[in-house]
Order: structure tokens, then sequence, then C-alpha cells
């Protein structure tokens, strides 16, 4: 409803899951090294430090983003304190170091494969507070959302304008946080005594701010909403915050009599969602998609041939569609995936377009020409295509084809069963 997935859902996304894993490991590493804890002091080497946040970006990129952001304004914050307090600018300097050395390896990792990211975020302020208040499957609040919209045309200033947009932003938070907004109460005491504010706080007031911050004011190119998932490091850190703030709580010597009714409500009120999310995401009736055995065999049938590139239909949208209403969906018509890729140990001409979209590989034009090949007439221009672009192999679901025949394509039937046919082009 408030658009972020939550901290229940976190293993349906394993990169993510990973990524904070990794965080929390390095913080314990961290926290152990001396106390109170000093991102200078690790409890490892540099070395591997920088190692470690250097992976990052490799197993999510969003991670990887936030920490080296965090890990520089940790250091900006050491180098500040060390000119204030006139105390030594060593641990700021080793900081500074593993910040450096973790973003020229993030950029050595990332780079090389991603050449097209330097533009994949564009400017789009509070899009998702907008979206979250007018669109029917999130807030729904249509008069609001409207509303919203005219005042921005009169201008950021406007005083209605900030209203709506601070009333938005107010319910994005609270709805997303839900009992996590006890983590206010302890970030807040934090500020209060800020002159003992340690590098790990700082470092997790950072992930938290900035997971905030971007999505408010970046999307990402071909879907969009990806940026939220940035937040989903935020809710992260408040669930962590928030239990340590909760247990502030619950111990205090004026609370001891309302303990057990403190407890029972904070599970009152977290139980039920969760109990939801367990049942609907992670322990539905049905999967939602699947792989069929008769696919299966063909696609180790398919790994067993010699390398090539296989030519699959292009992924069906209204098809996928009209096959959602009737779970598990095949693979096939599920989402575009690289599941013939992923199976056959071969590489595919056009597949998983969504992972294309978002690292901005330009798969449209491919996308076009793989259309052209199986609606054309033209035996030309096919078995050109076919020695452009090296294809060995066409897998077919029973019922795709190319309007020319197996002899005018220059292939033969390899393998068949009930639902695939696998062809080979007979000039390799």
């Amino acid at each position: 409803m408030f658009w972020s997935q939550q901290s229940i859902s976190t293993l349906i996304n394993p990169p993510f899951a990973l990524s904070f894993l990794i965080i929390l490991i390095v913080l314990n590493l961290i926290v152990k090294s001396s106390a109170p804890a000093r991102l200078s002091r690790p409890a490892w080497s540099t070395a591997t430090l920088i190692i470690i946040f250097g992976s990052l970006i490799q197993i999510k990129a969003y991670a990887g983003a936030l920490v080296l952001g965090a890990l520089w304004v940790t250091s900006a914050y050491e180098i500040i304190r060390a000119k204030i307090h006139k105390t030594s600018n060593a641990p700021a300097l080793q900081l500074t170091k593993l910040a450096a050395w973790s973003t020229a390896t993030n950029i050595l990792l990332f780079l090389p494969l991603n050449k097209s990211s330097g533009n994949l975020l564009v400017w789009k302020p509070f899009w998702f507070l907008e979206t979250m208040m007018y669109l029917t499957d999130r807030v729904g609040w249509l008069r609001f959302g409207e509303a919203m919209m005219n005042y921005r045309l009169m201008g950021w200033l406007f005083p209605k304008t900030i209203l709506a947009y601070s009333v938005a932003f107010s319910i994005f938070i609270f709805g997303n946080l839900g009992t996590r907004f006890l983590s206010i109460f302890l970030i807040i005491s934090w500020f209060k005594n800020y002159k003992k504010i340690d590098q790990t706080q700082i470092f997790i007031l950072s992930i938290i701010a900035a997971g905030v911050i971007i999505p408010m004011l970046f999307l990402q190119k071909g879907t969009p909403w990806n940026t939220i998932q940035f937040f989903y490091y935020t809710l992260m850190f408040a669930s962590i915050l928030s239990g340590i703030a909760f247990a502030r709580i619950i111990e205090a010597k004026q609370n001891q009599f309302f303990k057990k009714p403190l407890m029972f409500g904070m599970l009152f009120l977290t139980l039920p969602t969760t109990i939801g999310t367990l049942s609907q995401v992670y322990l539905p009736s049905r999967p939602p998609s699947m792989l069929p055995a008769t696919e299966v065999e063909a696609l180790n049938f398919l790994s067993q041939q010699p390398d090539g590139v296989v030519m699959t239909h292009p992924f069906d949208p209204g098809r996928a569609k009209e096959e959602s209403n009737n779970p598990p969906v095949p693979l096939a018509y599920y989402v575009s995936t690289a599941y013939v890729s992923a199976f056959s140990n071969k590489d595919a001409y056009l597949e998983d377009e969504i992972n294309l979209d978002i690292t901005g590989y330009d798969w449209k034009e491919r996308r076009k020409e793989a259309e052209d090949f199986y609606n054309t007439l033209d035996e030309s221009h096919v078995r050109e295509f076919i020695s452009k672009n090296n294809i060995k192999y066409f897998y077919w679901r029973k019922g795709q084809r190319a309007r020319l025949g197996e002899t005018q394509l220059g292939i033969e039937r390899l393998f068949e069963n009930k639902e695939v046919d696998i062809y080979k082009v007979k000039d390799f």
C-alpha cells in the first residue's frame, strides 16, 4: 500500500538478503573490534574490509551505493571532529583510505559489466508520494493525489504544495515503518547526545537517510519503482533500532507494571501482517510459476549439445496476461526471464528483457529484429540474420514458429516432445 516491500518479504529477494547479511557481518566485526566501536580499528584488516565492501556492488548495486556513501559521510564526520577537538586525524585518514579503496574496487567490478549505468537514474522528485496517493492499488486517496498534482503546478514554494507533500511524506514514512516508528525515538536520543555519536551510528544514520532521500528524488529508467529498493535498507536498520528502543521502553523502571501489556501489544500489532505475508508469499496454495517437466527434458537435452546461440520466441505480454489467471504459469509466459539460457547452459539471442531494461541495454532494437525475422517471407533475409547472429539452435514451444518453413530457414529438428521443438541450423 505504501510502495515498499516489508522486511518479512526479504527472502523473496535473495541478493538483498545476502547484501544486508554482509553489511551486518562487517558492522558486527567493527563493533567487536573496540569499545566504543570505531571503523578505523576493524577486527579484520583494511584490505579484507575493502574486498567485502567492494563485493557489495555485484551482489546488490543499491547496497554498494549506500555503503560507499555512508563510508564517505562517516569519513568526513571523523575529519571534522578531529579538527574541532584537535585530536589525531589518524582514524579519519584510515577511514578515508577504506572509503577510497572500496570505491575504486566497486568501480572496477561494476562499470565493465554495466557500461550504460551512468544514465540509469532520472530526476523525478516525489513520484512515489504522488503515485502512492492516487493509484487505486496503493493508498488510493484520489482527491488528495489530484490536489497534489494541481498544487505542484503552482510551484514548490506554494504553501498548500508544501503541506500536501509533507502529509504524503508522513503517510509514506509511518505507513511503511509501522511499529518501527520507535526507531525515531532512539535516533532522537542519539542527536541529543550528539557529542557522543560514534562512527557506527553515523554509518547507520547515513544509510537510513540515503535510503529515504534517493527514492524520493530519483527513479530508475525502464523500471521506475526499482529505486524503492534503497528504502529496504532503511527499513531493515529501522527494525534493529526499534528493537533497541522497545527494549529500553519495557526495561524502564516506570514501565515495569506495563511490561507484559506492552509486549503483548507489540505482538498484536506485528504478528497479523507477518502471518499474512508468510501464508501469501512463502506458503501459497500454489506457486506463481513453474518449469514444466517437458521443458526440463528439452532443456537438459539442449544442455548436452555443442555450444551455440539459441533463438527463442520474443516474450509475449498478452499471453502472459491470459495465463496469469491460472497459476502456476509456465516460465515462458510468467515474465521475461533467462530460463532457457540458464537451464540449457547456452547463450540466447534475446531473453530477460526486465534486467536488460534495468541495466540500460538497447534490447528493443534486438526484439524488433527478432519479430521481423519471425514475420518475414524473405528467405535471404532470414538466412543473413541467422549467419550474422551465429544462431545455431531454435527453441520453440508448441505453436511457436516462423512464417517460413524449416527448409526455407535451413534448419532440421533435433528434439521433440509434447510441448517443445528444438531445431538445429544445418549450416553449422
